[in-house]
């Protein structure tokens, strides 16, 4: 990536920063092990009182590896071929960065080429065929100690022959999800 470029994204991030800290967000509570995203709720500091905002960056080359304006580190995995080495170094870095770490779980298929067999690809995860897979992500992320998200099958609406689990079926896709934590 052109040097401009992550420099114009910094001085972006910078900026939505300073304007979330002018609006009256800050960062999450010391001790607490889950993020709310989404519409203001009550936090426990007064109705309407305004929720912490969260922004993240991926950056798999670690450029803002020195940055205290990310909150959240993002890490795509491919849970078929997990690299477990990357995967702790994202883990340390938003560690030592009191970070909240945003795991996205791509679960392609376990054909030589990923993209196929989509079709059978649910009912493949719940017949088990992935268990070993998932307990290795799980693992993998059990060690961590600060708070974590865990985003599995992103981009699942958008029909195209990029992604063998996007389809137009959104129960098996539910169902497929819910294999994560029961696994």
């Amino acid at each position: 990536m052109p040097r401009a470029i992550v420099l114009a994204l910094c001085i972006f991030i910078q900026l939505t920063l300073l304007a979330a800290a002018v609006a009256g967000a800050g960062v999450a509570a010391e001790g607490t092990k889950t993020t709310w995203i989404g519409p203001s709720r009550v936090s426990g500091r007064g109705i309407g009182a305004i929720e912490p905002l969260l922004m993240g960056v991926y950056d798999p080359h670690d450029v803002l590896r020195n940055s205290d304006g990310p909150r959240i580190e993002h890490v795509f995995v491919y849970w078929q071929a997990l690299d477990e080495p990357m995967l702790a170094a994202k883990m340390r870095l938003a560690e030592m960065k009191a970070r909240t770490l945003m795991v996205t779980v791509e679960p392609y298929t376990k054909a030589v080429n990923w993209r196929d067999g989509g079709e059978h690809l649910f009912a493949d995860i719940v017949s088990g065929a992935f268990d070993h897979e998932i307990a290795a992500v799980c693992g993998a992320l059990a060690s961590y100690p600060g708070a974590y998200w865990i985003r599995w099958g992103h981009e699942m609406e958008q029909l195209s022959d990029r992604y063998p689990w996007a389809r137009n079926d959104a129960p098996r896709y539910i169902v497929g999800r819910e294999e994560l934590p029961s696994r």
